[in-house]
């Protein structure tokens, strides 16, 4: 048995420019500072976002006050935002167990691959639920044991994350981060579409 595990934002929906912007309207009530748009916004997704917030000054308790405000932004119109095309047709050719486990929350990303049919996950693990990405895949990996995992990303502190976790790394380029920024992260394999991460599914 094989189980793939998914980022969600910049794998599935091209959401930076979007988050960028709901980021600028709520950060000064978070005292926060803002982002100089979406290549500032990607530069965020190079550490572990948690990390990256305390570094601004937030505690546990402020970091999800941020997060309640940005579920009630995305509520609005997150879902609204178009998939990236040939991702819903990919996970729809899939047999394998497949998670979702991302920094965004459960109910908005379960909400998106409703409203656009992308194909039913096992979880979809949001920031919501765990902040860390080492812990959510592990906790997959618990559960299925002797199984090959394989965690496919956009960005370099997915990457890193992954790679603790012994899960093999597929990093897309369509993503937050582009080929060069990702290939300096050292997963095991690039793609730069979903055609071609369909082919290399297939033969891992």
């Amino acid at each position: 048995m094989r189980v793939i595990i998914f980022d969600y934002d910049g794998v599935f929906v091209d959401s930076l420019a979007y988050c960028a912007g709901v980021h600028n309207r709520l950060c000064a009530d978070h005292n926060l500072p803002p982002v100089d748009g979406p290549a500032e916004m990607a530069q965020r997704f190079m550490n572990d976002l948690a990390a990256t917030f305390h570094a601004d000054g937030m505690d546990q308790a402020a970091l999800l006050s941020y997060l309640k405000a940005i579920q009630a932004e995305f509520a609005h119109s997150y879902h609204d935002l178009p998939p990236v095309e040939g991702m819903r047709e990919l996970v729809m050719s899939l047999n394998d167990e497949r998670y979702i486990v991302t920094s965004n929350v459960s109910i908005i990303v379960e909400r998106h691959m409703r409203e656009h049919g992308i194909g039913s996950m096992i979880e979809v693990l949001g920031a919501d639920k765990e902040f860390s990405k080492i812990k959510k895949i592990e906790t997959i990996k618990a559960k299925h044991p002797g199984d090959k995992v394989i965690f496919v990303t956009d960005t370099v502190n997915d990457i890193i994350e992954g790679k603790h976790t012994g899960a093999i790394i597929i990093a897309v380029t369509w993503g937050y981060h582009d080929r060069q920024t990702l290939e300096k992260a050292g997963p095991d394999h690039v793609v730069d579409t979903p055609a071609e991460l369909k082919i290399l599914l297939e033969k891992l």
